[in-house]
């Protein structure tokens, strides 16, 4: 049954008697009949004269509806009631007018894109990195930078999608790893693009792109055998002095190459009189991580007495360092791994002292980094071994 006649409905009136709470009273209750989805159209009103104005009104607005259709194609009257079939079967209670609005509104937002070529966010996205950030930088040319170079650079950075990454990521499928470390950096740079104040992209096209599971890898580290022929390779050359503070600094302190390199320019955080080093630029001390301070080992104590000029530069810069040390791993038979310094530094401690909250504190890593890729890899027989290094004048 459809909708009934006004004269059908005013007939239909029924006064029903209802108690609530001993107290009796009179309602009208008023049927129209079915909707188009077959669903039964009521409502009720206390007073018999409410009720008929009511239908009348009702009826008003049915006849509106009506003349709206004689406007409307017969085509656009089958796509209304599709659409209004669509939101019924969505469970959306909303008009067309309502969802209609939202469509354009999705619409305009569209438009609001600030629209500039991929070549050009990328050179401001890199740029915005602080000069004293190299390492991030090289990642960033790596990882974002290979990506924009392989994709048309004239292109709006609105217009990338999910399907071209997820495309350009397949080449590293055979390494997870690598594979997520594209996957994050590219999708930290259109974060970025997706700022208010920027708005080169709406949505972020990495979103749904789901990293890879990544079979565990104990990391490479040095032995304390290795260990104390790369030292006593550096003691045995004069000329290669200047490289054993910064190869102290690395194998039995565990800082970063960077946080070594910036600690040149401040020689007053070597603190010997007071046992200790103060590393006043931390990783991400630009973004406000606090300078960190810790404790010497006998063993670098030694050594750093030993080698650490009085006057002067400390040491040799990073890049010498690390071309050294890695030839004179080479000339004693073995490979240094990659951060051997750092690795082998929260291995050997976490072996020999057992302390691993103290291993943080000195290297500032976490206690999950430092318990999913450092620990139980080494025996506290070899942690003491590794040092118990000390340079040959002791």
């Amino acid at each position: 049954m459809a909708i009934l006649t006004k004269t059908e409905c005013l007939k239909r009136i029924r006064k029903i008697r209802k108690v609530v709470d001993g107290l009796g009273y009179d309602t009208y209750e008023i049927y129209y009949g079915t909707d188009g989805h077959g669903k039964k159209l009521r409502e009720s009103r206390s007073d018999l004269g409410e009720a008929k104005q009511r239908i009348t009104e009702f009826y008003k607005n049915q006849e509106a509806n009506v003349v709206a259709l004689t406007v409307l194609t017969a085509a656009q009257v089958y796509d209304a009631k599709e659409a209004l079939s669509i939101l019924f079967s969505a469970g959306m209670n909303t008009t067309l007018v309502e969802a209609a609005r939202q469509v354009a509104n999705d619409h305009f937002k569209s438009f609001s894109v600030n629209r500039r070529c991929m070549g050009d966010v990328y050179w401001v996205y890199l740029d915005g990195i602080p000069v004293n950030q190299e390492l991030h930088a090289a990642a960033v040319k790596q990882r974002v930078g290979r990506f924009v170079a392989t994709s048309d650079s004239e292109r709006s950075a609105s217009e990338v999608d999910s399907k071209e990454i997820a495309s350009y990521l397949s080449r590293f499928r055979d390494s997870p790893k690598t594979f997520n470390n594209h996957l994050g950096y590219i999708k930290t740079f259109f974060q970025w693009c997706m700022k208010a104040e920027r708005r080169y992209c709406l949505t972020n096209p990495c979103a749904d792109i789901t990293p890879m599971q990544q079979a565990y890898c104990e990391p490479q580290y040095v032995t304390a055998k290795h260990f104390e022929q790369l030292m006593r390779y550096l003691e045995h050359d004069r000329t290669l002095y200047d490289v054993v503070p910064y190869a102290v600094l690395s194998f039995l302190c565990g800082m970063r190459v960077e946080e070594i390199e910036r600690l040149r320019s401040n020689r007053k955080d070597i603190l010997l009189s007071e046992h200790s080093v103060r590393v006043s630029m931390p990783k991400g001390w630009t973004k406000g991580m606090a300078p960190r301070m810790f404790t010497l080992t006998s063993t670098a104590e030694k050594w750093l007495a030993a080698y650490l000029p009085k006057d002067g530069i400390p040491y040799a810069n990073k890049v010498r360092c690390v071309r050294v040390l890695s030839s004179a791993a080479k000339k004693c038979g073995f490979v240094l791994p990659r951060n051997a310094g750092r690795h082998s530094f929260i291995t050997m401690h976490v072996a020999a002292f057992g302390n691993p909250v103290l291993t943080d504190t000195m290297t500032g890593t976490s206690s999950k980094m430092r318990s999913a890729h450092y620990q139980g890899l080494a025996t506290k027989a070899e942690g003491e071994a590794y040092f118990n290094v000390l340079p040959a004048a002791s």
